[in-house]
């Protein structure tokens, strides 16, 4: 550098016309051809290219897989696997190679930014750019970045500036800082050779979820159903050309970050609708195969088809829960309003042309109107469905038939002692159809304690232990009355 500094001096001093000119051109080529010997100096490392990117999505992340070659020797190789997810799980790398050993692995992300570049070069040979305002032209001025936390300093030939004038250039990019993030790995080969390397990791950032949609064809009692799946990326990188697989299941991830569930599906059949993916079981849990390799840009939503089913029988009917509360208390005699849930069924089997595992997710159901026009009329959320489980979903609660409760009876049986007590209480349950055609609604009644219904007009269903359900069928423009006595036990 002083050589470069003279050498412009001495030529200054005998053109001084066009010193600042040429003192800025001799300085400039100087700095820059020792930054380019000082980086060729250092032993840069390789930066393989990944060949065969593959995915495996879970709920919530993703199992990165892909494959490069590095030329490795005897000595010390230093190999830059890049890129990597920003949301890297860096306990999770696994990297397979031959006839190397891993000495040592690091990851690191650091952006490329004003920042991080002072950071970097803090102690190291900089260059000052200033406007010269009596001749008009830029000056190159060499400098030493001293300290760059809450204000730059700067050692300008023999003083110490706080707030230079003009600007901060740097002569390269330093290998830590990168756009993207990267993993380091020093090896130490067998031989000087070619080698195949494997990376696998956990990240954040990437999942998917399942959505379905039905359409009620509600004269011919049957649906069209399909199932969507969609993918959000938001790792910090794009998967070209990748190869994507789904696991349908509730896996036990990390304990700090995720939700222990515990697992759900048996083994499954070919569907016999039209398939977007291929599907088997992995472990006790299923994997969904996409057929064809994607583009997954960073920042981006796809949508991809798991399955289409035409002509899915289903059964429509109508469900009346009652409130949760003891049957130990006096209620009175006022009507207690019950919504009527509006439900519609059917069975995940070959017969209705279904017969694979259903994965999670939203229902939106559809049906034409009398134009023909398509509209919503209800959604539901679907938990994972094994083969052969009846699919209930809740649409929404019924325009034209009302539900009422009215307790009739109450008494108190003393026991032995203030623990035990008997109580018995009488109901009468009226539903009232609006409609111009017949419904049948099931009324579920939530007992508690050691209960018994000692008299009922209508024969109930014992569902569990604290479950009872009647069935009425009520005419259109009438009503249905259910009434019933039990006695409960504490």
């Amino acid at each position: 550098m002083k050589y470069v500094k003279s050498l412009a001096q001495a030529w200054s001093y005998q053109n001084p016309a066009k010193s600042s000119i040429f003192v800025t051109i001799f300085l400039t080529v100087g700095i820059w051809l020792l930054a380019g010997n000082s980086l060729c100096a250092q032993s840069a490392p390789l930066r393989p290219t990944w060949k065969n990117f593959s995915l495996t999505l879970y709920r919530n992340m993703a199992l990165v897989r892909d494959q490069t070659r590095v030329d490795i020797n005897k000595d010390k190789t230093v190999a830059i696997l890049q890129p990597v997810s920003t949301k890297i799980i860096p306990q999770s790398v696994t990297i397979t190679l031959e006839d190397a050993n891993i000495l040592e692995q690091s990851y690191s992300y650091r952006p490329i930014t004003p920042e991080n570049l002072l950071e970097s070069f803090v102690g190291k040979d900089v260059l000052l750019i200033n406007t010269n305002k009596k001749i008009g032209i830029e000056e190159i001025i060499p400098a030493t970045l001293i300290a760059a936390k809450d204000g730059v300093v700067l050692k300008v030939e023999n003083r110490i500036e706080t707030s230079p004038p003009g600007r901060i250039a740097f002569p390269f990019i330093p290998q830590d800082l990168s756009n993207s993030p990267m993993l380091k790995i020093v090896l130490k080969g067998k031989a000087d050779k070619e080698i195949p390397v494997e990376l696998a990791y956990l990240t954040k950032g990437i999942g998917w979820k399942a959505d379905y949609v039905a359409v009620l064809d509600e004269s011919a009692k049957d649906m069209e159903l399909a199932s969507w799946v969609t993918i959000r990326n938001h790792t910090g990188i794009s998967f070209n050309d990748a190869s994507i697989q789904l696991v349908a299941g509730d896996i036990n991830e990390e304990r700090a970050d995720f939700e222990s569930r515990s697992n759900f599906l048996a083994k499954a059949v070919r569907m016999s609708g039209g398939k977007g993916m291929e599907q088997e079981r992995l472990f006790e849990y299923h994997l969904y195969s996409v057929k064809h390799r994607l583009c997954l840009k960073d920042g981006q939503m796809k949508q991809l088809c798991l399955f289409s089913a035409s002509q899915v029988p289903y059964e429509k009917h109508f469900l009346v829960k009652a409130n949760d509360y003891p049957l130990s208390r006096r209620v009175g005699e006022r009507k207690e309003k019950l919504p009527v849930q509006i439900m519609i069924s059917f069975k995940n089997d070959d017969s209705s042309r279904l017969g694979m595992p259903l994965p999670q997710g939203d229902v939106r159901v559809y049906e034409r109107d009398s134009k023909g026009i398509l509209q919503f009329i209800g959604r539901d959320y679907l938990f994972h469905v094994p083969k052969g489980e009846i699919v209930r979903l809740n649409l929404g609660k019924a325009f034209d038939l009302l539900c009422t409760r009215t307790q009739t009876d109450f008494r108190k049986f003393e026991g032995t002692n203030r623990y035990k007590s008997i109580y018995e209480s009488s109901y009468k349950i009226t539903i009232k159809n609006a409609k111009k055609e017949p419904a049948t609604v099931t009324y579920q009644e939530r007992l508690s304690g050691d209960w018994k219904i000692t008299k009922e007009n209508l024969p109930h269903v014992k569902l569990s232990a604290a479950t009872a359900a009647w069935s009425l069928n009520v005419p259109p423009g009438k009503e249905r009355t259910l009434t019933f006595r039990v006695r409960t036990r504490y």
